[in-house]
């Protein structure tokens, strides 16, 4: 995980290992991770003591789902933006509808930067442009892990 400050700082969350080392791998190219959990409460752990300016986060993880995770850092005045992912439309769709931004998790490799930063414009952060420059290689890398 990089840890540069002059960049987007991004904490994510994801019950599966192989994803959540994947996200990490694709938004540390652009991004600084500063964490990386396994289910909802470590989410609001580290969210509450990390702050970082944007929260990627499975929607379906044990203990606390993400939305949920993020219902509890909202009620205690912590108003991080969100980009929710998941494996089911259906749940993409209603989440959408909720005004959270939500991605397939087939979608990861072209669409997660974007909605990162997107979101960090939402939540009154700065962004830089986009690049799709290793989408392949880190595809590729993540697969065949």
């Amino acid at each position: 995980m990089s840890q540069s400050k002059s960049r987007l700082t991004v904490l994510v969350a994801d019950d599966h290992t192989r994803m959540r080392n994947c996200i990490v791998e694709i938004l540390d190219r652009k991004f600084c991770v500063i964490g990386a959990v396994a289910d909802g409460e470590e989410l609001v752990s580290a969210a509450t003591q990390l702050l970082p300016d944007v929260i990627v986060s499975d929607v379906w993880m044990p203990k606390l789902n993400g939305p949920d995770a993020k219902q509890v850092l909202l009620e205690s005045g912590v108003g991080i933006p969100f980009v929710f992912i998941t494996s089911d439309s259906r749940d993409a769709r209603q989440i959408w509808r909720n005004l959270s931004p939500c991605i397939n998790k087939l979608d990861v490799f072209t669409a997660l930067c974007p909605a990162v930063r997107q979101a960090a414009m939402r939540g009154g952060m700065e962004a830089s442009s986009h690049d799709l420059s290793d989408v392949t290689v880190l595809k590729n890398s993540c697969i065949l892990k």
